[in-house]
């Protein structure tokens, strides 16, 4: 009786070990974050609207090793998330070539690092980016050269951060009879924008309002640090507010 009931402690504490060492593999393949690379012929991918579309719903880290031409606009899904970034050498582009459409659409969580997205003449919404879902910006990270009817940098539904070392520079967005637009050189907020110290709106331009940010109805822009300088618009060169706006650095 006594040895049956030993056997029983020990059965149940080696059960209790299996299910933990299954749960805490299973914690760690949830962190699991997949890095891929783009680009040259030795790359994991030579297309790189292929790769996102392969990358599942966990954490994926996609490594561009060359400037890459796009010939229609990027899309990011809903439920994705995203970090595209630069290898050896880099800063890389994600370049447009002038073409009449949006270099990237986010529906999911993107965060760019060391990359420049430009190149996009849209008659459109959002020349650089299309944001209705969460957008991250950091360290090197670079939307200039684009042009849109509105949002001539991004055009944003969603959330966008602009933490250390993002920038969003040289960019337009154009009034176009019969259309109109002209809106956000820089960035169209209708949700919510944040800066943070060391990130800069800087040297966009808007035909009509807010050369640097055109903050619509009920948005709000938050500016905890950061800088916005050298835009030009007819109305608010820097920022045209007509949601909620506040500096909390100041």
């Amino acid at each position: 009786m006594k040895f049956n009931f030993i056997k029983t402690i020990a059965l149940l504490i080696a059960v209790s070990f299996v299910v933990l060492t299954f749960s805490l593999v299973k914690t760690v393949r949830a962190f699991d974050i997949a890095t891929v690379t783009v680009g040259l012929a030795d790359c994991d991918y030579t297309d790189l609207q292929k790769a996102i579309d392969d990358a599942a719903t966990g954490p994926t880290i996609i490594v561009l090793m060359e400037d890459i031409l796009v010939s229609g606009t990027v899309f990011v899904k809903a439920r994705q998330n995203i970090t595209l970034t630069s290898g050896d050498h880099g800063p890389y582009k994600i370049d447009a070539g002038g073409g009449n459409f949006t270099v990237i659409t986010n529906s999911g969580k993107l965060s760019l690092t060391q990359i420049k997205v430009t190149g996009a003449n849209s008659t459109d919404l959002g020349g650089g980016i299309y944001n209705n879902g969460i957008l991250f910006m950091w360290d090197g990270a670079v939307i200039s050269g684009n042009t849109a009817k509105d949002g001539g940098g991004v055009y944003n539904c969603g959330v966008l951060n602009l933490e250390y070392g993002a920038k969003i520079s040289n960019n337009a967005s154009r009034f176009n009879i019969p259309s109109g637009g002209g809106f956000g050189g820089g960035v169209w907020n209708q949700s919510v924008v944040t800066m943070e110290d060391g990130s800069e709106i800087s040297h966009n331009r808007s035909d009509t309002y807010g050369g640097g940010v055109y903050n619509y109805d009920r948005a709000e822009f938050i500016m905890n640090g950061g800088k916005i300088s050298g835009n030009e618009a007819i109305y608010g060169g820097g920022v045209y507010n007509s949601g909620e706006a506040w500096d909390e650095a100041a």
